[in-house]
């Protein structure tokens, strides 16, 4: 786990300039300073390692992160026109550096065994611009007011990848993370202009329904429009219904579209360790194995519901839904190419051999279906002493399958490689069955006068973890239980709660022999829906005034 630092400071607040003219605004910034570990590096396990670090050494990896945020707005009436006007702003920066590591190339072809260094910056921004407008309109055949509401949205996006120290990633670069290299480096920019109008009435005194629109101008996507309909009809007030069916769009970002870096691992077969690349989906050597320009996601969802509603004090839900998403941005696998015909290829190419294992990038390989099903119940009880008992039970369950796999492009296909980008691990795992499809719970929280208790049980479905390997290392986890607990007591303007989470310290089964032979790796995989941790307990107060 990294070892984190974390500060934060939000600002809220609005201001009435007249009666029909407010200003508002909130804003907020937050920093954190994070450090991980790599795998620990053998002192004997190369000349440069033995000769640097005799007893071996332990990367890590250092992370400075700065969160802002920022939204001023002027929201007011005009002839019976709601009105809202206003500008939002964010900016994450993310600073990285290696420490107490080793570049071995750095040290074999200078003798400088420095330990520390600058990776480069991650830098993203969002500019929105809006303006909205809505009210209730009477319009002839209808019986009941129409809700209308439009507006237009302007937004700018911004990504940039800065290059750390030369020294960062002179050859396979910093041992754990190599720095982000010049050629990674780079500024890029998206606006987006946007129009939408939503309308929502009561066709009947049980039949309600909206229907939606909107409108997106991408400079280097184009346009899309997209739209949803929704319908609740309420046959008395036990029983209702409800449905909808919407279709979405969303261009890759611009992120996925440049974002490129490199790590290192261990390569078995050398007993080296060698660079593993994310590549940028326009760099020589993603276009050499088949990335090509990225597309849009899209995607048509519909789901249908029950609402019940026996008592005042108990109601229920049961939803049913379907998402497919054709053209789904998600990484290509771990593309080999450390085999005699993989650095054959390159070379043939002009890609310098033996720097890098395998190479990975974003891809619109697959298609995807997602099928669900939540069902949550409610319950309220008041007692006599003048407390109150609420409850929830909750249940879902989804599973999603890969609907579609494109062929490999004419880059990959003749490469001779026999790769292919999307593998065994993906296909039947991480894009399925890597986190659990069941998950039931039980909340509960007690009330009375200035306490509160609370309680939340719940239970993980099991999950399965694919190899490339073979099906005989693929490994079922077990479904588990985890109870979190906690009380809380009022006094004045102090609110003071003690807790636990994950209280009888639940842990996902460990790895099997197959897969973590000797126990050298770590024993848990780092799918688990409720981490590898066990228990954790904390305090915490708050002061309003």
């Amino acid at each position: 786990d990294p070892d984190i630092t974390n500060g934060k400071v939000m600002l809220n607040a609005d201001y009435a300039l007249s009666d029909d003219l407010t200003a508002y605004g909130f804003a907020g910034y937050n920093k954190s300073t994070g450090d991980t570990w790599d795998a620990f590096r053998n002192g004997r396990a190369s000349t440069f390692d033995r000769a640097a670090h005799p007893e071996g050494y332990l990367p890590r990896l250092h992370a400075e992160t700065q969160d802002q945020s920022l939204v001023l707005g002027l929201r007011g009436l005009l002839a019976d026109w709601k009105w809202d006007a206003s500008v939002d702003y964010g900016r994450n920066e993310i600073d990285l550096s290696s420490r107490d590591t080793l570049n071995r190339y750095l040290y074999r072809d200078t003798g400088n065994a420095q330990q520390n260094f600058d990776d480069g910056s991650l830098t993203s921004s969002l500019a929105v611009y809006q303006l909205d407008f809505s009210n209730e309109l009477a319009v002839p055949l209808l019986s009941n007011p129409l809700s209308v509401a439009f507006g237009l949205e302007y937004q700018h996006q911004t990504y940039q990848e800065s290059s750390g120290e030369a020294n960062s990633y002179y050859g396979t670069g910093a041992e754990g993370f190599s720095g982000l290299k010049p050629g990674d480096s780079g500024s890029y920019r998206r606006d987006v202009v946007a129009q939408y109008i939503d309308l929502e009435t009561n066709l009947t005194d049980k039949w309600r329904a909206s229907v939606a629109l909107r409108h997106d101008d991408y400079n280097d996507f184009g346009g899309a429009t997209t739209g949803s309909f929704s319908s609740r009809y309420d046959f008395n007030p036990v029983v209702a219904v409800r449905g909808s069916v919407s279709t979405g769009y969303r261009a890759p970002s611009l992120a996925q579209q440049h974002y490129s870096a490199t790590t290192s691992a261990l390569n078995t077969s050398i007993n080296a360790y060698q660079d593993q690349l994310t590549a940028s989906v326009d760099s020589p050597i993603a276009r050499l194995l088949g990335a090509e320009d990225l597309k849009a996601e899209k995607s048509r969802n519909i789901s249908l519901g029950l609402v019940l509603q026996p008592t005042d004090d108990f109601s229920a839900t049961l939803d049913v839904y379907q998402i497919n998403i054709n053209d789904r941005v998600t990484l290509s696998s771990n593309l080999n190419v450390q085999t005699a015909a993989g650095q054959a290829y390159l070379a043939a190419n002009g890609i310098a051999t033996d720097l890098y294992q395998s190479v990975r990038y974003f891809t619109n390989a697959v298609d995807t279906q997602t099928r669900g099903v939540d069902l949550t119940g409610q319950h309220r009880y008041r007692f006599d002493n003048g407390g109150r008992l609420n409850s929830t039970v909750g249940y879902s369950y989804s599973k999603t399958r890969v609907t579609d796999i494109k062929d490999n492009p004419t880059a990959l296909a003749q490469s001779g490689l026999n790769l292919d980008r999307i593998d065994r691990r993906d296909r039947y795992g991480v894009l399925t069955d890597s986190t659990p499809r069941s998950k039931l719970s039980f909340s509960t929280d007690y009330s009375k006068d200035n306490w509160g208790l609370h309680a939340n049980l719940v239970r993980y479905g099991s999950f399965l973890a694919v190899s490339n390997t073979g099906a005989a290392y693929d490994q079922r986890f077990d479904a588990k239980w985890v109870l979190d607990l906690s009380t809380s007591y009022r006094y004045t303007d102090w609110l003071v709660t003690v807790g636990g989470d994950n209280v009888t310290d639940a842990y996902p089964d460990k790895r099997n022999s197959l897969n973590n032979p000797g126990h050298q790796n770590v024993n848990y995989i780092s799918y688990s829906p409720f981490g590898m941790n066990g228990a954790f307990y904390y305090l915490k107060a708050t002061y309003s005034w």
